[in-house]
């Protein structure tokens, strides 16, 4: 994943992450390594919800299985390739 940086107040800062379980996660300065949801939790540690974890896990297993995956600049599954769609019947 690649996110954009945005400056504000003359810092950079990065643009937040949006979960797939409805949370917003942004940069934690004060680590300087990880994202914080909204909730507090660090995102994939052993502190994060464990619905939070299953949700992301899902949506991992869409994109494994062929699927698009979560975007998590936009906070929506990822847009459906039609030039990816072949039809198998006709």
């Amino acid at each position: 994943m690649e996110y954009d940086s945005i400056v504000e107040d003359g810092m950079v800062k990065l643009k937040p992450m949006f979960l797939p379980c409805g949370g917003r996660a942004y940069f934690d300065e004060l680590s300087g390594i990880s994202y914080r949801c909204e909730c507090g939790a660090v995102v994939g540690s052993i502190g994060q919800p464990q619905w939070c974890k299953d949700e992301a896990k899902k949506w991992d297993a869409w994109k494994a299985l062929g699927g698009q995956g979560w975007n998590y600049e936009k906070g929506e599954p990822h847009a459906v390739d039609s030039k990816r769609i072949t039809r198998r019947y006709s």
